[in-house]
């Protein structure tokens, strides 16, 4: 469980900080256009973080980073 834990942050700490806003929307349940507009970014580039995201923390989907998080 600690290692695990450690293991996650030093995944976290990958991340930059746009790709950590964009991963804290997309636990919250938003969608990409939602990201986007909220953000004031093109909806590619939502999708660019969003996979960049998911590959730093290891995550298949996003209900594993949801259980990551």
């Amino acid at each position: 469980e600690l290692t695990n834990r450690a293991e996650l942050a030093a995944r976290f700490a990958t991340l930059s900080d746009r790709e950590v806003e964009v991963m804290r929307l997309i636990v919250e349940g938003k969608l990409n256009k939602q990201i986007a507009d909220q953000l004031g970014i093109a909806m590619r580039t939502v999708e660019v973080h969003r996979s960049r995201v998911l590959a730093k923390m290891g995550a298949r989907n996003i209900a594993d980073l949801a259980r990551m998080t």
